[in-house]
């Protein structure tokens, strides 16, 4: 990779990690919507977990903002903010009153952006440990009836049923997103080799 390869897609890194930011920086509303839920009669979420949902995304957002802002380091802030908003879904999904599953399928896409299958690859696989973690908890402190026997379902009936329907929609959303960054990574090398052609035959002509 020659310089102003290097170049964009560093900037790209950048660009992407503001973007993550502010999707994170947008999660700080959801404690206020789930107030105004709470007096609707929409939700029936306790208070202080919404304290504490409020203490922690106002935490990740500032660790993501020092990152991104101070440190100066793009990689780094790359896999901080991935991680971030995996983690904040993942706090909110674990809680029986709220859901929000489909969110896991964004992150695949998400990781997409950078065009690099291997971030993209491990993106997915972080995803899918949340969503076991999550789920387990969940199931054990979540109430379902089964739709064929009209039972309560077991913590593991629950959790496997559930878990295993959230992880076919995150391979699908793998196999789009893992789609999306070969084609977009091609599409820009190639404009990057035409690019670095013309500078080339221009330096040339000027050589003349």
């Amino acid at each position: 990779m020659n310089d102003s390869e290097e170049l964009f897609f560093t900037e790209n890194i950048t660009h992407v990690n503001r973007f993550i930011e502010k999707i994170i920086l947008f999660t700080l509303m959801l404690p206020f919507l789930f107030v105004i839920g709470n007096l609707i009669g929409v939700f029936d979420i306790p208070y202080k977990y919404i304290i504490e949902s409020t203490f922690l995304v106002l935490v990740i957002s500032v660790i993501n903002i020092y990152v991104n802002r101070r440190a100066n380091k793009p990689t780094l802030a790359k896999y901080v903010g991935i991680i971030s908003a995996i983690f904040i879904v993942g706090f909110f999904s674990a809680s029986g009153n709220i859901g929000i599953y489909i969110s896991y399928g964004f992150f695949p896409f998400m990781a997409s952006l950078y065009y690099e299958k291997k971030f993209t690859r491990y993106t997915t696989i972080l995803t899918a440990i949340m969503i076991v973690i999550t789920m387990w908890y969940r199931s054990a402190n979540s109430f379902a009836v089964d739709r064929i026997t009209g039972l309560p379902m077991t913590q593991l009936l629950y959790f496997s049923s559930f878990t295993a329907g959230f992880m076919i929609e995150v391979f699908f959303a793998y196999l789009i997103a893992i789609s999306m960054t070969r084609r977009g990574f091609n599409t820009h090398q190639n404009l990057l080799n035409q690019m670095n052609k013309k500078s080339e035959v221009n330096a040339t002509l000027e050589r003349m």
